[in-house]
């Protein structure tokens, strides 16, 4: 039983506490840690099960990269920020298709992230984006499956036109005004949109 729990709230994760991690990964619990140096990042890379590592909210150019090359499942559901694409696919390519990548913290995602996780054929929220870019849109709307934008509170006539190319089920329930132009972009989607609640 892990008992580390509420002690690595607020801990950042250095280098020893990833050697207790991969001597005994039952005895130190890393998903409560909101930090992590890019030594520890590195190091973590010799462990092949799953990692939760779901307390970062950021990650280093270098800490991405060495948790991009990890091959078990990892969950960042924490992360405010994704700009590195290889991070992205390794996200994407340790989860099943149907399956659910929960990013609903991130409030900034870059393009090539966001085409990288595009990929993935399931569910994919991304909720916590306040605004969209043309480049983002773009690239979701190659997305198969399940979109979470409902963090959206409005959005431009081209960023409209390009996820109504969206093939499957899209969430923009937190849409506040829709412009004539919009909803007639939204309209040719081929699946459902969920727009709800609007205000009346």
């Amino acid at each position: 039983m892990n008992t580390d729990t509420a002690s690595n709230i607020n801990t950042t994760i250095d280098l020893e506490m990833v050697q207790r991690f991969l001597a005994n990964p039952e005895s130190t619990d890393l998903n409560g840690a909101v930090e992590i140096t890019d030594q520890a990042a590195q190091a973590l890379v010799a462990y092949d099960g799953a990692l939760y590592l779901n307390g970062l909210a950021k990650l280093s150019e270098v800490a991405a990269l060495a948790l991009a090359a990890h091959q078990g499942e990892l969950y960042l559901k924490g992360l405010t920020e994704l700009t590195n694409q290889l991070l992205a696919r390794a996200l994407v390519a340790c989860r099943s298709n149907h399956s659910l990548i929960d990013l609903g913290r991130l409030t900034k995602v870059s393009d090539a992230a966001a085409q990288a996780l595009a990929t993935h054929q399931g569910f994919l929220c991304l909720s916590g984006l306040t605004e969209i870019s043309e480049g983002v849109a773009q690239a979701l709307s190659t997305h198969q499956g399940i979109l979470f934008l409902s963090g959206l509170t409005e959005i431009s006539c081209k960023v409209a036109q390009s996820l109504a190319t969206h093939q499957g089920h899209l969430y923009l329930s937190g849409l506040t005004e829709i412009s004539d132009e919009v909803a007639q972009a939204l309209a040719t989607h081929q699946g459902d949109v969920n727009l709800d609640p609007l205000p009346k």
